[in-house]
């Protein structure tokens, strides 16, 4: 499949099966685009228990999409936040950490804000 996308800029329309393998792949060959392309499938596929490995790729490689798909799983399911995954990966993290809360506090502050 990495091969497939250097010379044709392609990938199968479903990743599910190979994203993760592939992105470390493109993350070792340096391959920007590939990356960003599995971590936006990724994405699509939040769950409770990729959330914490999805939400700091996004973060060391600035995948926007990705990012704004954990904030969003997070919001849903602030539950994760008590997961081992959570205190070791992002409470680790202040940069990472502040990012979240403030994304997550700017969601809570819009809806006060919105008239009754």
């Amino acid at each position: 499949l990495m091969l497939r996308f250097m010379y044709s800029g392609q990938v199968p329309p479903d990743l599910s099966r190979v994203h993760e393998e592939l992105f470390e792949a493109a993350n070792q060959y340096q391959i920007t685009p590939l990356k960003e392309v599995c971590l936006a499938s990724l994405a699509r596929g939040v769950t409770n228990d990729n959330v914490v490995r999805i939400l700091v790729l996004a973060h060391i490689h600035g995948v926007q999409p990705a990012l704004d798909a954990c904030i969003q799983h997070i919001r849903l399911r602030p539950d994760v936040m008590d997961a081992p995954e959570w205190q070791k990966d992002v409470d680790t993290n202040p940069e990472l950490l502040k990012m979240v809360l403030r994304a997550v506090m700017d969601k809570d502050n819009a809806a006060e804000s919105r008239p009754s």
